[in-house]
């Protein structure tokens, strides 16, 4: 059962999201981020608030169990796609859909990387850094504002990205990130924290920047209802990132959290050609909505253009009746 400061310290995580959601609804999403980002204190507050919820009650008899811990899923699927097989059978996968879609041609010709730990993790929304703990990575950790000395100070989507490689040593702010250069990039509770479906595609383009070929994008995104209840929201999203260059290779139902792992792909057309494809390929959009867009929408009552935070879709309705509540009792000790 949840205890009163697990309550409280929740309660205020959702309603700095909630906040920073009405005022995107206001102001549009570049107005609220920058007055966001200008809000030290409440930046401070909420990264204690992550850091002691994290440490103090997400982990505890589930820290080894990764159907609760989001920690110990992420070190696991890593070891599985690197380690056990997933990496090489997920790359014959490719090449076959490649050749069954006559893409071969010398402009994009295809070269193997290969992968050996210490792999390059960037953990993005990180708060305290909590992948240090695992020698098979080797982590650059950054937030908006970190909670601990270890992570760097970062705005995600802001920062550049540079082709020259980056020193991230006795560093306290990470100005720009080098491209091509990490095997593992890390969204962990960090999509649902951006207030703009559009905005959170950029943030995976970019990801997709980051990674080295036949590396590795793992999302975790909150709902604790069952596995079918966001079922085509998911489905939107593995379209959309499949436009990107990115194909899923993996997928959890963790108690609380929905678990992704898409692939970056050799050739970014294998997954773009296989989108379009789908008997399903209009519903997918460059965005990545969340229910938190749908209830916002409504509970304002605004009409929103093409360029605000939400625009309805067919599925809206379904959406709407599924609980998509941001910051459950993740890892909670029932």
């Amino acid at each position: 059962m949840a205890s009163s400061e697990q309550i409280e310290l929740s309660n205020f995580i959702k309603t700095v999201h909630h906040e920073l959601r009405n005022l995107a609804l206001e102001e549009g999403f570049d107005g609220a981020w920058e007055k966001h980002c200008k809000d030290e204190n409440t930046l401070k507050r909420y990264a204690e608030a992550m850091h002691i919820l994290a440490v103090n009650h997400w982990s505890g008899k589930n820290k080894d169990d990764p159907s609760r811990s989001r920690i110990i899923w992420v070190h696991e699927q890593s070891s599985s796609y690197f380690r056990n097989g997933l990496l090489l059978k997920s790359r014959d996968k490719e090449l076959r859909l490649r050749s069954s879609f006559n893409l071969s041609d010398d402009e994009h010709s295809i070269e193997f990387i290969k992968f050996h730990p210490p792999f390059r993790l960037l953990d993005v929304g990180s708060c305290y850094n909590p992948f240090s703990a695992f020698q098979e990575f080797q982590t650059i950790a950054i937030d908006l504002m970190p909670a601990t000395k270890d992570v760097l100070q970062c705005d995600f989507l802001k920062v550049p990205i540079v082709e020259n490689t980056v020193s991230f040593e006795q560093c306290h702010e990470c100005t720009v990130l080098p491209e091509l250069y990490f095997d593992i990039v890390v969204f962990s509770l960090f999509l649902e924290y951006i207030p703009a479906p559009t905005k959170r595609y950029e943030c995976c383009v970019k990801a997709h920047q980051l990674l080295r070929p036949e590396g590795i994008l793992m999302i975790l995104t909150p709902d604790s209802r069952h596995e079918s209840a966001n079922s085509k929201l998911l489905r939107a999203w593995r379209l959309s990132l499949a436009k990107i260059g990115f194909f899923r290779v993996g997928y959890t139902k963790l108690q609380h959290l929905h678990g992704l792992v898409f692939r970056k792909c050799i050739d970014s057309r294998v997954s773009q050609l296989w989108s379009q494809r789908q008997p399903d390929s209009m519903d997918s959009s460059e965005s990545l909505s969340i229910p938190q867009d749908v209830s916002d929408f409504m509970s304002n009552n605004q009409i929103l253009s093409s360029d605000s935070v939400f625009v309805k879709s067919s599925q809206d309705e379904e959406i709407i009746a599924s609980d998509f509540t941001f910051l459950p009792n993740i890892d909670a000790q029932d």
